[in-house]
């Protein structure tokens, strides 16, 4: 009886420390073609994508931006993303990024990125997503192309969460009945 205690207290000690799972956007496996959504990992980028190798990065339209979603819906994280502009010799581009957040409201932020790859660290705030959307800034000029060679998620599984503490708390609730 104790030796079942100690288990089922153990689990309603762990049950909330669930940590978040990185997820990595990185376009591989992706033969050189046009795309209008890339799918990877459970997340969907929709756009109009032209996918070029060596590195692997995913090209999109200069005048469209790139929507990032869960396809299972679950709320993610935006922790950062590789970034630069196509074309060699043209002005640095001031690069948008917006968050729309499960509950409403959304956080964006403006980085300016040039011909040299970029590793964009979004800061705090970037959680609880259920979308993001990567454009150049309007008014920016048709040689304002840009790329994504990496986004960086974090999801946390929240349904196994849910389930270790329901189970936990059943178990106490079976073992009060029966002392």
């Amino acid at each position: 009886m104790r030796f079942t205690r100690f288990f089922v207290v153990l689990g309603l000690l762990f049950a909330p420390v669930v940590h978040s799972a990185t997820v990595s956007f990185d376009f591989e496996g992706l033969d050189r073609a046009r795309y209008a959504t890339i799918t990877e990992d459970g997340f969907q980028l929709s756009g109009d994508f032209e996918v070029v190798l060596n590195p692997t990065r995913a090209v999109n339209r200069p005048d469209l931006g790139a929507t990032l979603v869960n396809l299972s819906g679950q709320p993610f994280g935006l922790t950062s993303f590789d970034a630069g502009q196509i074309f060699f010799g043209a002005p640095p581009l001031l690069f948008e990024v917006t968050g729309t957040y499960a509950g409403g409201g959304t956080i964006s932020g403006a980085w300016q990125i040039d011909t040299n790859p970029s590793t964009i660290v979004v800061g705090p705030g970037w959680d609880n997503l259920v979308s993001v959307t990567f454009e150049r800034t309007p008014g920016e000029g048709l040689d304002s192309a840009f790329y994504l060679s990496g986004i960086e998620l974090t999801v946390v599984p929240i349904p196994a969460a849910v389930w270790l503490m329901l189970s936990a708390l059943g178990s106490l609730g079976w073992l009060s009945r029966r002392a």
